[in-house]
């Protein structure tokens, strides 16, 4: 699957991994037929988003994992080796961590798009 040692990516690469999980999630999303509580919404001021607000900044993570693999080493060779290493992020930034199932499916998104790339 993936050679021994550390996996060398490009930024450009992790963003377009979560670019295509992005619009994948956006694609599952059922469409309403009733009007939904986000109407309007795009006629609100930006920086005001209605709803629950994000508990995480998964830009942020995209970013931190960019970060790794810029390092020397690169990306982990385990997905996780990934998913502990950004757990780890998580509780340092935030206090707590998102659920490890939520965590995994993010990783593993990053790493089959490294792997369908040829990486």
């Amino acid at each position: 699957m993936y050679r021994n040692g550390p996996i060398l990516v490009k930024a450009s690469e992790i963003q377009e991994a979560a670019a295509g999980y992005a619009k994948k999630r956006r694609q599952n999303t059922p469409e309403q037929s009733a009007p939904s509580a986000n109407q309007g919404a795009e006629d609100l001021p930006k920086g005001h988003s209605s709803g629950r607000p994000r508990k995480y900044d998964w830009d942020a993570f995209y970013r931190e994992v960019i970060r790794i693999a810029n390092l020397p080493d690169g990306l982990p060779a385990t997905q996780a080796e990934l998913d502990r290493t950004m757990a780890e992020w998580f509780q340092r930034t935030y206090g707590q961590e998102p659920s490890e199932s939520v965590l995994k499916e993010r990783v593993r998104n990053i790493y089959r798009h490294l792997k369908e790339g040829g990486n």
